[in-house]
């Protein structure tokens, strides 16, 4: 309780009418009732509304707080709204009601930035199955972790120690999210119920409308034939052709190997560098090739 009465809470009462509807129901003389915590903003008798994803538009005849009439609330204020106009059997738990529908998106691949849950153990690989809840409703997508290097989403995988990453979540359906302050929290529900099963939260960053391009590296490995030719550092395996070779001119090598030089004979050898001209190479050293290709996610 101290903890809870020491943080300041700052409410923001200008700007969009924020409201999640957590019930709905009809009285008889009355007529459409919904009940919801504003959010954001602030909520006033005959003020017209825009009920979402429905896009059910009404007006505001009666506000009530803790069941006494008020002509105005704020965020912070948990309300019963009085409202007319709307089709109250098509609204359902999970729904916002709004003065603007333009500070809400519809989709279903959004870019996040997550924050892991310290004592979530589970390795969190690319395309693992998860449940996001956002507002009021939960559904399945899968998440998809990157590095981002020099701009390029590069594929990843999470270990448990880490505490955050960026990722693509591709959800099943399209859901109405919030483009402001928006907190989705990811569950694994496919996890044992003895097992600690919320992964973390995130904040979004972005609605994407196309599939996201991804990077991964392919890893070639070659082996040292010759250390000591005249032409230079001879390797082999890294290519099977002389035109496959000629492709790999001026790709870059891991240490102590520094790039590809030139071809080697017409069979797929190659030329390689070093850091060092002094460093010793031997017959059979591992020469590694570890190149970005580019990819998009299948059945999005």
């Amino acid at each position: 309780m101290e903890t809870i009465n020491s943080l300041e809470l700052k409410r923001i009462f200008k700007g969009d009418l924020i409201i999640p509807i957590d019930h709905h129901f009809q009285i008889k003389g009355k007529g459409s009732i919904l009940t919801g915590t504003i959010l954001k903003g602030t909520l006033k008798l005959n003020q017209n509304l825009e009920i979402l994803p429905v896009k059910s538009l009404g007006r505001v005849k009666n506000i009530q707080i803790f069941h006494q009439d008020v002509h105005s609330a704020i965020a912070g204020d948990r309300v019963g709204i009085n409202i007319k106009g709307i089709d109250i059997k098509r609204i359902f738990r999970g729904c916002y009601a709004t003065n603007n529908p333009e500070a809400f998106s519809y989709g279903r691949i959004i870019e996040v930035n997550v924050i892991k849950n310290k004592i979530f153990k589970p390795t969190t690989h690319f395309g693992t199955q998860i449940h996001i809840t956002i507002g009021m409703v939960t559904t399945v997508g899968n998440i998809y972790p990157y590095l981002e290097i020099n701009g390029k989403r590069v594929q990843s995988t999470v270990p448990n120690k880490q505490k955050d990453f960026k990722a693509i979540i591709v959800l099943k359906e399209k859901v109405l999210i919030r483009k402001e302050k928006s907190i989705i929290l990811i569950s694994r529900l496919d996890l044992p119920p003895t097992t600690l099963r919320i992964l973390g939260s995130a904040k979004l960053l972005k609605i994407n409308t196309e599939p996201p391009l991804f990077y991964k590296f392919k890893i070639k490995k070659g082996v040292i034939k010759n250390p000591e030719h005249p032409q230079g550092i001879v390797c082999v395996d890294l290519a099977r052709s002389f035109l496959g070779a000629k492709k790999l001119i001026g790709k870059n090598l891991e240490s102590p190997f520094t790039k590809i030089l030139n071809t080697f004979g017409t069979k797929g050898a190659v030329i390689v560098g070093t850091e060092d001209k002094n460093i010793r190479v031997n017959k059979g050293d591992p020469v590694i090739l570890k190149e970005l290709r580019s990819f998009y996610l299948k059945n999005i």
